[in-house]
């Protein structure tokens, strides 16, 4: 049964999916913008690394079905961190497993 867990977690966790990808896109867009660095074209680095974090925000948004905010320093009560987007829909995870796998004690008490 933990094996089975494991095997979920490591395959359809968010946080995993979503670690994953950052690092992917993040390591290719270091290579692009060191190159642009040796060749002393800087413009060129500055767009590579903002089209990056774009990058990384469309993968999350389509990784998560959510729509993310990017904002400098004011909070909305409403708005929820990516930390939190991700525990959540981990627990979905974990309770659509549980419904699958008829564990119900564990269910209820999750």
């Amino acid at each position: 049964m933990y094996k089975k867990i494991e095997d979920l977690y490591k395959k359809h966790s968010p946080y995993n999916l979503v670690r994953k990808d950052m690092y992917i896109i993040y390591s290719i867009g270091v290579v692009i913008s060191l190159v642009f660095n040796f060749y002393n074209n800087y413009i060129l680095m500055i767009i590579t690394m903002l089209s990056m974090l774009l990058l990384i925000i469309k993968r999350c948004e389509k990784i998560l079905k959510i729509k993310l905010h990017i904002c400098l320093n004011i909070k909305n009560k409403n708005e929820k961190i990516l930390k939190d987007i991700i525990y959540y829909n981990e627990k979905e995870l974990f309770r659509k497993y549980v419904h699958k796998e008829k564990f119900l004690v564990l269910y209820e008490i999750y």
